[in-house]
């Protein structure tokens, strides 16, 4: 018998290399036609009609481009009257303001006028309102753009924004650019393996705008940080950012300045007193100062809308010859800015959820919030009430309301001990009282810790002084104290805890009946201004004695 299996090898491979004979011969064949007609050699044609090409910008990719926000020269109407609370910040801007509504003055004399002012301060600080009204007194141009806008992930875009810029600026001098949060592309350079390479080219391309070559004539720098300590040295330097402005929170006479300027256009019942109000606001910022005053008005507006449902509708002929309804203006009053203060401060007050109390819980709530009250007022260092409430509003179930006369940036030893006693009033009021404990004290706990350790650690008032700052514990850094301080650290703490619950238990043991006294008023009437608590607490103090 004959062998024929050599022959499935050929019938296998022998089509597969004539076919791709016939593709290699194909191919020679198109590629020379193809060269023979001009054309590339391989390459598709395909008949596409002509376009447009889209407008040019100097070769500029849109991703390079700034963003910034223009505000042109004359158009900003902010100026420094519309800016309170920060006078000193307002003083030293007026050398910028001078520059650039006449620098040929400053160059006779030969004066340099600073490239960059850097604003220090925590938000809401008015930082943006006091640069634009640099702007508009010296009736230059504005540029407005965010740190975090010069970062991306693509190579090279960051440091293209900078430069358009800074190119803008040059085109509308004299003109202010303002980079809020400076912080986002002005952190300190690093050496780590996992730095940012292209925020730090960013960065360096800031640099040379700044400091470089190129002339910044009529172009100052404003920026605002509220992390002064982690920029780069180099940013922050003289040449640079020359002037450093803190802007800080605004004491008393600043905050009653700010409640005029915010209050200008409403309406005003005559009971509204500014000195008032500016005492109950201490660390407020000017935004916050605004909220209040906007829900104080938003307030007034609705009870006007609900008088006006009352009554018969008034309406009058318009130019238009249309018929509209007059609705009479309600004045903003005490308890507005009171309910705006809380609104702002705590939260909205959940009626609602009051209702679905029961008599006993409302209780319970009422002594919480009057042992807070009362030791604050007893004990040495403490601050007096000027309002209780157990109205719940955001997280809470009651408020209390302690504020000092004075504004001060310090706390002494006395008064730090009486805010712990004041926040553990609360709970000891509740087990001395009706022997109950419950979770509504957790948040003061927290409190109460974190005081507690600030006074041992940061503070250094106890025996331990400043060793005990070696047990504090620094952000990106190993930690200094061994075993044998921190356990010292940590019975310091523990043994002012215990005096201050003392101090708090001896002050509501001393008092429990009057307590329970103003707490079945305190249910009736849900809140307690300064005015009533001060003449109830009398009243209940005369009728035991």
């Amino acid at each position: 018998m004959n062998d024929y299996s050599w022959l499935l090898p050929v019938m296998i491979i022998g089509p597969m290399v004539l076919g791709m004979t016939a593709l290699f011969v194909g191919l020679a064949v198109y590629n020379r036609r193809a060269a023979k007609r001009g054309e590339t050699p391989g390459a598709v044609s395909y008949q596409v009609p002509p376009q447009k090409a889209p407008p040019s910008s100097g070769g500029a990719s849109p991703m390079s481009k700034s963003g910034a926000v223009l505000v042109p020269a004359g158009s900003s109407k902010v100026r420094f009257t519309d800016v309170a609370g920060c006078d000193e910040a307002k003083a030293e801007l007026q050398e910028i303001v001078q520059y650039l509504s006449a620098p040929e003055v400053f160059e006779r004399h030969g004066a340099k006028i600073p490239k960059g002012v850097l604003l220090v301060g925590p938000p809401g600080t008015g930082k943006t309102l006091i640069a634009k009204a640099v702007a508009g007194e010296s009736n230059a141009a504005f540029l407005a753009i965010s740190g975090p806008n010069f970062v991306e992930m693509f190579v090279g875009v960051g440091a293209a924004r900078v430069r358009d810029l800074f190119e803008q600026a040059r085109k509308n001098t004299p003109c202010i650019i303002f980079v809020d949060e400076i912080d986002a592309v002005g952190r300190r350079r690093s050496n780590a393996p996992n730095s940012n390479d292209e925020r730090e080219n960013t960065l360096n391309q800031f640099l040379v705008e700044m400091d470089g070559f190129a002339e910044m004539k009529g172009v100052v720098v404003i920026a605002a940080t509220n992390r002064l300590d982690i920029l780069d040295p180099a940013l922050i330097r003289p040449g640079r950012f020359d002037r450093r402005i803190n802007i800080d929170l605004p004491d008393v006479v600043g905050r009653r300045a700010l409640f005029g300027v915010h209050t200008r256009n409403k309406p005003l019942d005559e009971s509204v007193s500014f000195e008032q109000l500016a005492r109950l606001t201490p660390g407020f910022s000017g935004a916050e100062i605004e909220a209040v005053c906007n829900e104080a008005a938003t307030l007034a507006a609705r009870r006007a809308l609900t008088l006006a449902a009352s009554k018969p509708k008034k309406t009058v002929v318009a130019a238009d010859g249309k018929e509209e309804i007059v609705i009479d203006i309600s004045p903003l009053v005490v308890p507005d800015f009171d309910e705006g203060l809380l609104r702002v401060q705590v939260g909205i007050a959940l009626g609602t959820k009051k209702k679905a109390f029961t008599a006993e819980q409302l209780y319970n709530t009422a002594i919480h919030e009057l042992g807070h009250g009362w030791v604050s007022e007893a004990v040495e260092g403490g601050f007096p009430v000027n309002r209780i409430t157990v109205l719940p509003r955001g997280g809470s179930l009651g408020h209390t309301s302690a504020l000092p006369e004075t504004d001060g940036s310090n706390m002494t030893d006395k008064q730090i001990r009486a805010r712990i006693a004041v926040l553990f009033a609360g709970r000891v009021a509740q087990v001395e009282l009706l022997g109950i404990a419950d979770s509504g004290a957790s948040d003061d706990f927290q409190r109460i810790a974190n005081l507690a350790r600030q006074y041992v650690v940061n503070f250094g008032m106890t025996e331990l002084g400043p060793v005990a700052t070696l047990a504090a514990n620094s952000e990106g850094q190993f930690p200094t104290a061994g075993f044998k301080l921190a356990n010292v650290v940590d019975n310091e703490c523990r043994k002012l805890i215990e005096e201050c619950k003392k101090l708090a238990e001896g002050i509501i043991r001393a008092d429990a009946e009057k307590i329970k006294k103003m707490a079945a008023v305190l249910v009736e009437k849900e809140t307690l201004l300064e005015a009533e608590w001060k003449s109830l607490k009398a009243e209940v103090m005369a009728a035991q004695d």
